[in-house]
C-alpha cells in the first residue's frame, strides 16, 4: 500500500511538471517529421542570443553578491545577537518575498530614477534579500554550542565566529544564494517593465525567450532558445541538491545544543539602524507607496468608492487567482507530501535521483511551463482539450508545475525532524500507511503542512510570468495589474495592488496567528 501511494504521486508530479517541458524540448529535436538539431544551432551560434545571457548572467551574479552582503548580515543579526524588536523585525522581512516584483518595481521607480543594469539588480535585491536572510538564519541556528565554544578557546570571538560559525552555515547560505540566482535569471517582470519605463533598457535573457514565445507559432526555436537558462539553472539545482543536509554540527558529544544570543554592544544602534532600514526600504515602502496613490482619490469617501470601483472591476479576477491559488496548493500539498517521503524514506541512487528532480521545474523558465501545458492542452489529439484549455484547471495546473518544489521542500524539513522509528511503532500495531500517516506522521508534520500550503498559495497568488501566455478564460488579478502599469499609475492601480497585497499577506498572519501562536511585539 506504502509503495503503491507514494509511487502514484510520484508518477503524478512527473506527469503534470517534469514531462511536459521536457516534451518541449525533444519535440524541438524534430523539423518536418525528422530529427535535427537545426533549432538548438541557430540559438547557440547567434551571438545576440549569448550576449543577452550573459547580461543575464551578470544580473543574477551581481543581484546575489548584493543580496549575500544584506541577507547574511540580516540573518546573523536575527539569529545570533540581542537586538530591540527583533520579533517584529522576523515579522516584517518576508513580507517582499510575498509582494510581486513588478509591484515593488512600480512603487520604487516612483521614488527613484531606476533604469537599466543597475535598476535591475538594485530592485531585484529589494525583492530577494530576505530570501538569503532565511536561509542564512537557518544555517546560523544550525551550528551547535560547544563547536563555538571550542573555537572560542583556541581563538578570538570575530576569528572563531568567521572560520567555525560562518563556515558551517555557509552551505545553507549557499542554498539561498542559488534560488536567488535561479529566481532572478528567469524573471521577466522587472526587466519588461523597465524596458516600457525608460529608453535605454538593459535587455536580458528572459524577455528573448518571452517573445520568441509570444510572436513565434513555430514552437522548436523557442523551446531551443530557453535552453541555454535551463541548462543554467539546472546546474543550480544539481548543487542545491548536493550542499542538502551539509554544515551545521551536533558538537563534540554528539548532542545538538544551539548557540544562544550575545549582547551587540556599541554595535546595538548600528545594527538596530541597519535592520530597520532595510525592512523600511523593502516592506514598509511599497505600502506606504499603494497607500498615497490610492489617497490621490481625495477624501475618506472617494476613497472608499475607489476600492468598491476598483473590487467591482477586479473582483472576478481577484477571486479566480485565490480559488486557483488554493486549489493549487492543496494539490501540491497532497502530492508533494508523499513524494516528500518517498525522498526521505528512500535509500540509494533512486532517493537522490528522486531529490533531484524534485526541485527539477525550478530549472525550467516560468513561459516555457505555461508554453508546455499549453501545446498539450490545446493540442487537436487531446480529447480533454475542450474541457481543460482556457480553464481554471490549466491554470492550476500551471501553478503545479511552476511551485511544487518549494511545498516538497517545506514538508520534507518537517520530515526530517520525525524518528522513523515512531512510524514502524505504528506499523507494529497493526496500522496501514494510510492510518499511519493520518494518524501518526500527519500529527507531527501538520505544521509544515500548513506552511508548505501557505507558502504554495502566496507564491501562486503573485505568478505573473507563467500566467502571461494563457487564453482570456481565466485572467488572474497580477495579470490584469500588470496590464496597466506601463499606462498609469493612479489610485485604481493603487487600489487594484492593495486588495492584491491583502490576498497575499491575510493568510499567512493567520498561520503565524492560529499555528504559530500570537505575535509578541517584543
Amino acid at each position: 500500500m506504502r509503495a503503491l501511494i507514494t509511487w502514484t504521486a510520484t508518477g503524478l508530479f512527473a506527469l503534470l511538471a517534469i514531462v511536459p517541458p521536457l516534451y518541449l524540448l525533444v519535440d524541438a529535436l524534430f523539423v518536418g517529421g525528422e530529427f535535427s538539431l537545426s533549432n538548438y544551432r541557430v540559438v547557440l551560434l547567434d551571438s545576440r542570443r549569448m550576449e543577452l545571457l550573459m547580461h543575464s548572467l551578470l544580473v543574477g551574479g551581481l543581484t546575489c553578491l548584493f543580496t549575500f552582503l544584506l541577507g547574511v548580515s540580516f540573518g546573523y543579526l536575527l539569529a545570533r545577537v540581542r537586538i530591540p524588536f527583533k520579533t517584529v523585525f522576523r515579522c516584517l522581512y518576508l513580507v517582499p518575498v510575498m509582494i510581486p516584483t513588478y509591484i515593488i518595481g512600480i512603487t520604487w521607480t516612483e521614488h527613484f530614477d531606476l533604469g537599466g543594469l543597475s535598476g535591475i539588480v538594485i530592485l531585484f535585491t529589494a525583492c530577494y534579500w530576505p530570501v538569503v536572510a532565511l536561509f542564512a538564519e537557518k544555517g546560523f541556528r544550525s551550528v551547535g554550542c560547544e563547536m563555538e565554544e571550542a573555537a572560542l578557546l583556541s581563538a578570538g570571538p570575530l576569528r572563531a565566529r568567521f572560520f567555525v560559525t560562518f563556515r558551517l552555515a555557509s552551505p545553507s547560505i549557499l542554498v539561498g544564494l542559488l534560488l536567488v540566482f535561479i529566481l532572478t535569471v528567469g524573471d521577466f517582470g522587472i526587466p519588461d517593465f523597465l524596458s516600457f519605463t525608460y529608453l535605454e533598457s538593459y535587455q536580458v535573457y528572459p524577455l528573448e525567450i518571452f517573445n520568441r514565445w509570444s510572436v513565434m507559432e513555430e514552437t522548436g526555436e523557442a523551446v531551443a532558445s530557453s535552453l541555454p537558462i535551463v541548462a543554467v539553472a539546472v546546474l543550480a539545482v544539481w548543487v542545491i541538491t548536493r550542499l542538502e543536509g551539509k554544515g551545521g554540527g551536533a558538537g563534540i558529544t554528539g548532542a545538538f545544543r544551539q548557540a544562544g544570543e550575545h549582547p551587540a554592544g556599541r554595535f546595538s544602534i548600528p545594527a538596530f539602524v541597519f535592520m530597520a532600514s532595510i525592512v523600511a526600504a523593502s516592506t514598509l515602502l511599497p505600502l506606504v507607496t499603494l497607500v498615497l496613490w490610492v489617497s490621490r482619490a481625495g477624501g475618506f469617501h472617494e476613497v472608499v468608492g475607489r476600492m468598491k470601483e476598483a473590487f467591482a472591476s477586479a473582483g472576478g479576477d481577484a477571486l479566480n487567482s485565490m480559488l486557483s491559488a488554493a486549489v493549487a496548493a492543496a494539490l501540491m500539498v497532497l502530492v508533494g507530501f508523499f513524494v516528500a517521503y518517498r525522498i526521505e524514506r528512500g535509500k540509494g541512487a533512486a532517493g537522490r535521483i528522486l531529490s533531484f528532480a524534485s526541485l527539477l521545474p525550478l530549472a525550467f523558465p516560468p513561459v516555457m511551463l505555461a508554453v508546455a501545458d499549453i501545446r498539450i492542452w490545446n493540442h487537436p489529439g487531446n480529447p480533454l482539450s475542450d474541457l481543460v484549455y482556457g480553464s481554471q484547471a490549466e491554470l492550476v495546473m500551471i501553478y503545479f508545475a511552476r511551485f511544487v518544489p518549494i511545498a516538497i521542500l517545506s514538508i520534507r524539513a518537517a520530515l526530517k525532524m520525525v524518528d522513523p522509528s515512531l512510524e514502524n511503532a505504528s506499523y507494529m500495531t497493526g496500522r496501514c500507511y494510510p492510518s499511519t500517516v493520518a494518524r501518526v506522521l500527519g500529527p507531527m508534520v501538520w505544521g509544515g503542512i500548513c506552511a508548505a500550503f501557505f507558502l504554495a498559495y502566496i507564491m501562486c497568488m503573485r505568478e505573473l510570468d507563467s500566467v502571461a501566455l494563457i487564453s482570456a478564460g481565466c485572467d488572474t488579478l497580477p495579470q490584469r495589474i500588470y496590464s496597466q502599469v506601463h499606462t498609469s499609475r493612479d489610485a485604481g492601480i493603487g487600489a487594484m495592488s492593495i486588495i492584491l497585497v491583502f490576498t497575499l499577506l491575510v493568510p499567512p498572519a493567520v498561520y503565524r496567528l492560529l499555528i504559530k501562536g500570537r505575535i509578541d511585539v517584543i
